[in-house]
């Protein structure tokens, strides 16, 4: 008796699809009928779930007819890119850094240096708009490749504060929420006030929904409303045995699937109807952002991005950062078509295909760096996409949100190309939105900035890390990302005029430690030695771990907020080896939850203004000041060493980096948090402030109080 027999009649129909398709040898090595029956239904279930999640009508069938073409064009070596030709990108802001720019090129953005009159102008003006953005994260993704044997979005981005990615994300929504949105507005069927929300998308998978649910749960959504967190789950795809795209299984009942790649966040937000109810229902909503799992300094960028989109009425906006030839991350490039006058696009092209299609045009050597600069001329796109909503939501509604796929083989033989080693599946890339917007008109371009300031990835181990930097890539390390959020934190009080390079009395940096900064934070400037922190090496990788300058979103998020926290920037100084940290909570255990008013009122003048003000400070150790807000109050904390009973600076013992041996208890993480790095970070000392309605303080010196002024509700605290 055949095993068709136990089919149900949906299930026949599959199993008749498939076999027509030259998918019979999936059911050749089944047991007889009466043997694992079960088994056979729930591989019957699983092929139902691909042909249901595979976002190209015609399920199964689109997927391997679609495979097949693809496959073929990849072992036969087409391009495609063919009818197109690379030129230098027009960039908006410095032609120098781009002479020979085509004047046709489509690419539009601004080239610019943070902290400088032109960032300034930016920033403020993407500040009135920023309000407006609505959030994806795609974070389907577990850390497997870096060790961890949980979701990415778990990692801390960074060690001394331990602040996981999700929480990091959903701490600066609130913050742009609270102070760059209107308190509160009606809706459109009561004049009743209701709080203005703004909307955060996940895009999880199989692997990562649970547990991003339950971190979500357990931590109250780190302070966002439930109703405006929304979790889509992306399907996978059958992998595939060769190039006549035979679906391939991992066991007798089992198929092996993979994901889709990240492209499926279109499809599934166009099912989902989420942009819809943005667009006619929360009036407010005008951009969407998408960016990706762990890029800790991401919104640092966002106020230019929008307001580069604003200036340029761009429809699609990427924020790119200059890149290295054969660095692993796709670059922006302008393509002029070859067939028809005038025609351009500025798009994402993946450097796997990046340095043929530069080999089969423009440049015989390939992918290049440009002589004068050191780097290459086409900008690293590092997948923080702003799309205007109108225009996505006629595009999605046009398209379905299904992005063009590509297939990357690993041949055994790479001429004949026609063996695998190893399975492969078709994929697709959220940013490759770009080619239907350029293909359909729509304006495309980019905003680009210096590495440092918002791009620190942790997505490599540190093994892979060291044959990277060794080959003068970034290495995207766990020691490397945290060294880079530190960097930035303390280049942005540099540039305002904080220290933090030990001086002599002379003036010299003669009293600095023995150390030489090695340059490991891409693109970023080259300062005195004694500016940094001590270099360490761990696990085959070198970097600087401090000055550790940690602000959290409540307190400051963008670098004009940053600047206010510090009104005398010339009255501070932060040694290499110190830890400041700055945060706020909405709450304290003796005065239990509470909802904090805004700092920050769209409708009031949009004037931020700090909980938290360092006027004058000079830290040699480690110094955390935390503000707890309670029910209808608020805290402010001036920090000022330049008067009162103990003048003078903070010194203590600190911070300090110490290798991780696997022994160590009482660690807030998992061991692979700590054995991925080869480190951790010891509180040997620190001068804890916490300050709440009682004015309760934790301190280990109460003479150190004269060093600060408290406010409630704007009244002065007055010490006995």
């Amino acid at each position: 008796m055949s095993n068709e027999s136990i089919f149900s009649e949906k299930e026949r129909d599959l199993y008749e699809s498939l076999v027509a398709l030259d998918q019979a040898h999936l059911f050749e090595d089944w047991d007889e009928v009466g043997v694992n029956d079960d088994k056979k239904h729930e591989m019957m279930n699983q092929l139902f779930e691909l042909h249901r999640a595979y976002p190209v009508e015609g399920g199964l069938s689109a997927y391997i007819t679609r495979s097949r073409k693809l496959l073929a064009d990849s072992g036969a070596g087409v391009n495609p890119f063919e009818g197109w030709v690379p030129v230098l990108p027009d960039n908006k802001g410095d032609k120098s850094h781009n002479p020979s720019a085509s004047a046709s090129a489509s690419g539009y953005g601004e080239l610019v240096e943070p902290l400088s009159p032109a960032f300034d102008e930016l920033e403020a003006e993407g500040l009135q708009d920023i309000g407006s953005v609505a959030f994806v994260l795609v974070a389907g993704g577990l850390g497997e490749r870096l060790g961890y044997p949980g979701i990415k979005v778990a990692l801390p981005v960074e060690t001394t504060t331990n602040r996981c990615y999700l929480a990091h994300y959903c701490q600066q929504i609130l913050a742009i929420q609270t102070r760059y949105t209107n308190a509160s507005v009606a809706t459109p069927t009561s004049t009743d006030a209701r709080p203005l929300l703004v909307p955060f998308v996940i895009m999880v998978s199989d692997d990562t929904m649970e547990k991003t649910s339950n971190i979500l749960e357990t931590n109250s959504y780190f302070g966002l409303q439930r109703e405006q967190v929304s979790l889509v789950r992306q399907g996978k795809v059958p992998a595939l045995l060769d190039a006549h795209a035979h679906i391939c299984k991992s066991d007798r009942y089992v198929v092996e699937a993979k994901p889709h790649g990240h492209g499926d966040v279109h499809s599934l937000l166009y099912h989902s109807k989420l942009p819809y109810t943005w667009l006619n229902e929360q009036k407010h909503v005008k951009y969407c952002l998408f960016f990706q799992d762990t890029n800790g300094l991401g919104f640092l960028s966002v106020p230019m991005m929008v307001a580069t989109s604003k200036r340029n009425n761009l429809d699609m906006n990427s924020m790119c950062v200059p890149r290295g030839a054969k660095q692993a991350v796709g670059a922006m490039i302008t393509l002029q078509s070859t067939t028809k006058v005038n025609l351009c696009m500025t798009v994402n092209v993946e450097y796997n295909l990046l340095d043929p299609l530069l080999r089969a045009t423009v440049s015989p050597e390939g992918d290049f760096n440009d002589a004068a600069t050191g780097r290459s001329p086409f900008p690293g796109n590092i997948n923080m996409l702003l799309l205007k909503l109108p225009s996505y939501v006629e595009l999605l509604e046009e398209t379905k949100g299904v992005i063009k796929e590509f297939v990357n083989p690993k041949y055994v033989d790479p001429v004949a190309r026609d063996v695998f080693k190893k399975p492969t599946r078709l994929e697709c890339m959220m940013q490759d939105i770009g080619m239907l917007f350029s293909e359909r008109g729509y304006k495309t371009g980019y905003t680009l900035a210096p590495a440092w300031f918002g791009y620190n990835p942790c997505k490599n181990n540190s093994k892979d890390a060291v044959a990277m930097v060794a080959a003068g890539i970034p290495g995207a390390a766990p020691l490397l990302a945290e060294s880079e959020c530190y960097f930035a934190y303390s280049e942005i009080l540099r540039r305002h005029g904080v220290s933090t390079a030990y001086q002599s009395s002379t003036g010299s940096s003669s009293d600095a430690p023995s150390t030489v900064f090695t340059g490991s934070i891409s693109g970023a400037p080259k300062h005195d030695p004694s500016s940094y922190g001590e270099i360490v090496t761990y696990m085959g990788l070198s970097a600087s771990l401090g000055p550790r300058v940690c602000i959290h979103p409540k307190v400051a998020l963008f670098t004009s907020e940053i600047r206010k926290i510090f009104p005398s920037p010339a009255d501070v100084f932060i040694s290499p080896r110190s830890t400041l940290i700055l945060s706020q909570r909405d709450y304290a255990p003796d005065c239990g939850p509470a909802s904090a008013p805004p700092l920050f009122s769209a409708a009031s003048g949009r004037s931020y203004k700090p909980v938290i003000t360092v006027a004058a400070l000079q830290l040699d150790g480690a110094l955390n000041v935390q503000v707890c807000h309670g029910d209808g109050y608020t805290v402010e904390v001036v920090v000022d060493t330049s008067s009162g009973y103990n003048q003078g600076p903070i010194v203590n013992e600190g911070h300090v980096v110490v290798p991780f041996n696997g022994d160590e208890r009482g660690l807030p993480f998992c061991d692979a948090i700590y054995s991925m790095r080869g480190y951790y970070i010891k509180a040997l000392d620190c001068c804890d402030v916490v300050i709440n309605r009682q004015a309760h303080r934790q301190l280990k010196r109460p003479s150190i109080m004269q060093l600060f002024e408290y406010k409630f509700d704007g009244v002065a605290l007055m010490e006995e």
